[in-house]
């Protein structure tokens, strides 16, 4: 398969193989609900692997794997969705997401191992300390949470307190956006705490409100500045997690209280999840751009921008921009990350100072681009507009315009999207066995067929400004790809086919997209244009084992290529364009003696939004082949 792709691509459109079609009743327009797909990575707080921690959203849930990964599939987009990670001897986290159509968003989460747990009789009040978190119940207070009724009998309490001036911030809810009865909407904490109940069965428990538990709670002030510092004796808000919003909530107050040098914080809880100390603050904004190595814009990635003691997350949209809140005057870490090939990948800009200029309520903070350097190239639309000499005995030129398309998972790895040809100098050649060539692209990557080929409905169709151009879904090995069919047998005549393609026309593409490769219907309008095609003077071409000289016509662009091949033996070669070249003696030395062919050619390579916002290739060779001799 890599060879059949290898060969279009290098050296000839009549080098490629024509297969029938074998799909064609597949072709009609399937409509398709949109969907996308959540996917990440759970760690502890130490960056180890946590295996079989539940993971849901929307109803939909799963569990994650040895490695800590998981994947929800079938997801339905929107904005503010509320992942929840919850693993028994862990403190439940939650990370709030967007996710747009057809795509794959970036959610991992950090967990902490609980601080410590107690067991107790629940017709009695308990009073317990856990590593300096004080906890009193009131007795006959706690409620089945699945039943709504009161429990008797034995109840495990499981707490833990989070340091957000330390890294285990990361282990709780780290979007501090909240609900509040005045204008704050981002908070500072001081310190929070994390309380599980269960009964004797593990089932959840709650307690009842109208009895509720006093929390006792270390703070911290950290590096903040002196108007923010707490105080001893100070009043200051409490503030809870609401999982269903994904925020949290103003609720009552508490008192500040010291206690040698450390200071605590003391309120009632009439119900459990998170809770916060807090103060409330009107943010002002920072906004950037996610892109990957290439440059292109990285869709649903998360970012996270990690302030002192206070944070705050986004995801990218379809441009793969992003505005977080931020605190002015605050020095901010700003992550970005993406999830691909089952891999999580990740860049930040560490210790941007968010001054007072440029960053308002209504004018946000720009920040420079955050690049992860990742590869996400997931396909390839292959047209090749070439004339060609097939019969020195009639030198005239024939159509021989070819078209294939290709898509695949993205590799995640840089070097399986690096394209060989970039390398290759003016002036430069390359020579050896079709194997060999092969071998100078990496596995996987472009121009390559990777194992992991995906299907983008039953057709995808390139239209021009006359003709429509629709290739049905073939397979190859058992995996899908798309091929014009050039050939057609009428009795004993085979009748040549071909699209019709010109310098200067551009192309517009569509797919009818099919979700169980995970994309959508696609159109795009513009995705390329054909460039000049060149012409070779010659009606053939010879070489006798010395040098050479190929004279073409239609020059204009910078570089042009030249490919010849004999047997099993190929040449690549790269030169300038100025209407004439040189191939070396060295680069055709190699070459079985025999008739073969050879082609010059313009190519044009950019890279486009493809079915599911993924980047892909559009090349398009545009030239002339003739048959050549090496004696």
């Amino acid at each position: 398969m890599n060879k059949l792709f290898l060969l279009g691509l290098l050296i000839l459109p009549a080098c490629s193989k024509d297969e029938p079609n074998t799909d064609s009743s597949d072709s009609a327009t399937t409509e398709l609900a949109p969907q996308g797909r959540i996917g990440g990575f759970v760690t502890d707080q130490h960056g180890t692997a946590i295996e079989g921690v539940a993971v849901s959203v929307q109803g939909t849930s799963t569990t994650t794997n040895t490695d800590g990964s998981y994947l929800l599939l079938e997801v339905e987009p929107g904005a503010d969705l509320v992942v929840e990670f919850n693993k028994r001897g862990y403190a439940t986290n939650y990370k709030v997401t967007t996710l747009l159509n057809w795509e794959t968003v970036a959610t991992s989460a950090s967990l902490l191992e609980i601080d410590g747990s107690e067991t107790f009789a629940s017709d009695v009040a308990g009073s317990f300390i856990i590593e300096e978190t004080t906890l009193n119940f009131q007795p006959d207070s706690f409620i089945d949470k699945s039943s709504g009724e009161r429990y008797e009998g034995n109840v495990t309490l499981e707490s833990t307190h989070v340091n957000p001036s330390t890294s285990e911030i990361a282990g709780a809810p780290r979007d501090l956006s909240a609900i509040s009865d005045s204008d704050d909407s981002q908070l500072v904490s001081y310190g929070m705490v994390n309380v599980g109940l269960f009964g004797e069965d593990g089932q959840e428990l709650s307690i009842d409100n109208s009895l509720p538990a006093t929390l006792n709670i270390p703070i911290a002030n950290g590096d903040l500045p002196e108007n923010l510092r707490m105080s001893d004796g100070a009043d200051q808000k409490t503030w809870s997690y609401d999982p269903t919003q994904g925020k949290w909530l103003e609720e009552s107050s508490g008192t500040v209280n010291q206690i040698g040098d450390e200071l605590y914080f003391t309120f009632e809880a009439p119900h459990f999840s998170w809770w916060n100390c807090d103060q409330g603050f009107v943010p002002s904004c920072a906004s950037g751009r996610v892109i990957d190595f290439s440059g292109f814009p990285i869709r649903g990635a998360d970012v996270t921008c990690a302030g002192g003691q206070t944070t705050s997350t986004a995801v990218t949209d379809e441009n793969g921009d992003y505005v977080c809140s931020i605190m002015v005057g605050d020095t901010v870490d700003i992550t970005g990350q993406t999830f691909v090939a089952q891999r999580s990948w990740e860049k930040t800009r560490d210790d941007v100072y968010m001054d007072s200029e440029g960053s308002s309520a209504a004018e946000c903070e720009p920040i420079e681009d955050i690049q992860i350097d990742v590869c996400r190239i997931a396909g390839s639309i292959n047209v090749q507009n070439y004339d060609a000499v097939a019969d020195i005995n009639n030198p005239a030129s024939i159509n021989s315009d070819t078209l294939t398309a290709l898509f695949w998972d993205p590799p995640g790895d840089i070097s399986y999207c690096s394209n060989p040809l970039d390398d290759l100098q003016a002036g430069q050649c390359w020579s050896g066995t079709n194997d060999e060539i092969v071998s100078m692209f990496p596995e996987s990557a472009f121009p390559g067929i990777p194992q992991t080929a995906r299907s983008a409905g039953g057709w995808v169709e390139v239209s021009t400004s006359r003709n429509d151009y629709r290739m049905n879904r073939s397979y190859e090995s058992g995996l899908p790809f798309y091929l014009w069919d050039a050939h057609e047998v009428s009795g004993d005549e085979v009748i040549t086919t071909r699209p019709e393609f010109d310098e200067g026309q551009t192309l517009g593409l569509e797919a009818e997209g099919d979700f169980a490769s995970y994309f959508g219907p696609w159109v795009n309008s513009a995705f390329t244009t054909i460039p000049n095609q060149l012409s070779l003077e010659d009606p053939f071409l010879e070489s006798n084992g010395t040098g050479l000289s190929v004279n073409y016509g239609n020059t204009g662009d910078d570089f042009v290529f030249f490919s010849a091949m004999v047997s099993d033996q190929q040449v690549l070669c790269k030169f300038e364009d100025n209407g004439r070249f040189n191939v070396p003696t060295s680069a055709l030395s190699q070459l079985t003696p025999g008739w073969g062919g050879a082609a010059v050619y313009n190519l044009s390579l950019v890279l486009q939004e493809g079915p599911d916002g993924l980047p892909i290739y559009a090349q398009v060779h545009s030239g002339h082949t003739v048959p050549f001799l090496v004696e």
